[in-house]
């Protein structure tokens, strides 16, 4: 596919989790054409994709919550995968390729790495 903001060609692979939710909606929407799609006919939006908006403003419901109490949005999946990456120990690199970055420099500051973790980590590891 071609990422609609940055142009860039990029190879998904959907895992297996995420087929088994592929599977399970089509089973249960065998008339969707998409497997997100409006069930609303305001606006004329039935048997249309969930617009951006539509999925933001589900983001914040749910982060809202008060057993949960974050700022959610659509990108928040995103940037929770990245951390999860980093967390886990996988290299910058290939945090980079994955979020399709164009350097780990952008990744590093995507993740919020800071100036004062690098330091903390040569004090940790003297040698």
């Amino acid at each position: 596919m071609v990422e609609g903001k940055t142009k860039k060609r990029r190879i998904i692979r959907i895992n297996a989790a995420a087929r088994e939710v592929i599977d399970r909606r089509r089973r249960e929407r065998p008339d969707h054409v998409y497997l997100f799609q409006s069930e609303s006919n305001r606006a004329r939006a039935l048997g249309k994709p969930l617009s951006r908006s539509v999925v933001s403003r589900a983001f914040k419901a749910v982060g809202e919550r008060r057993s949960i109490g974050l700022r959610l949005n659509t990108h928040s999946m995103r940037k929770t995968r990245g951390w999860a990456m980093h967390n886990t120990g996988k290299p910058i690199e290939l945090i980079c390729m994955t979020l399709t970055h164009s350097s780990p420099a952008v990744t590093m500051r995507y993740l919020g790495i800071t100036q004062e973790e690098v330091h903390a980590l040569a004090d940790e590891f003297c040698l």
